[in-house]
Parts: C-alpha cells; structure tokens; sequence
C-alpha cells in the first residue's frame, strides 16, 4: 500500500463551552512511494517546514525529506537528501528564519546509526549537514 505524506492544520475554536478542531486545509503530499512527516515548525507568519522522510527517489532506500508550504498549503520548496541507506528527519525548529533538523542516518562509517543535524535557509539551501557518529 502506497502512503502519501499527510499534512493537517487545524484551526481551533470555543463553540459553545466545548473545544473543536476544524481544518483549515488537508492535503496530501508524495511520490509513489511511503512518505511520513517527522516535524513542523513555522519559519514566519504563514510560512511553515515539514521535515520527514521519502522512499519516492531512492530504491529501497529512504531519504531525508524537508519542504516549505505556506498557509493555504500550497508548496513553497521541496528537497530530499541521503545517502545510499536510510536517513531520516524527525524534529524540525526554526529561528531567525532559518531551519534547523534533527534525525538519524545509516550512512555513517563505521558507526551503525549516527546522529546528524541539518540547517536550511528559508529558500530552501541546505546550509551544512554535520554527522555525529560513535564507533561500535
């Protein structure tokens, strides 16, 4: 089964004297394959990063996933990265316009697991990438 990555704002409100959410926008974003969001995180007033993962452009494989959609969820900037194993982004901030992520990647020698943190800038440039590994 194909899962596309799934994005839900909801828009909170007192009706009454209970509490329901309602969406603003749904939308469905992804490739052929299993995408999942990791984290989101408002970069400015309307402007929001979804980091994640995406197996769509790596066989077998599955990549780091960042995008950038506005308000009305229509996609500002979409990127992927890794390596040849998995990578995967699972908490996204954002300060001073810039994005910061955090996940894991299988890509690391000869470490098993390593831990990387990656920075964007509000277009969408991966500004570094740093790896930290421990050796089994």
């Amino acid at each position: 089964m194909k899962v596309r990555l799934l994005i839900l704002f909801f828009l909170s409100s007192l009706v009454g004297t209970s509490l329901y959410a309602q969406y603003t926008w749904q939308f469905a974003y992804g490739g052929t394959q299993t995408e999942t969001a990791g984290g989101l995180a408002e970069v400015s007033p309307g402007m929001y990063a979804i980091g994640g993962t995406t197996e769509s452009f790596t066989p077998n494989s599955i990549q780091n996933m960042m995008m950038m959609v506005n308000d009305s969820g229509v996609i500002q900037w979409a990127r992927h990265s890794g390596g040849n194993n998995d990578d995967e982004l699972f908490g996204v901030d954002a300060l001073n316009g810039e994005i910061y992520a955090v996940g894991y990647t299988d890509d690391a020698s000869p470490a098993f697991l390593a831990g990387t943190i990656q920075k964007y800038d509000a277009s969408g440039n991966l500004l570094y990438s740093n790896i930290a590994a421990i050796s089994q």
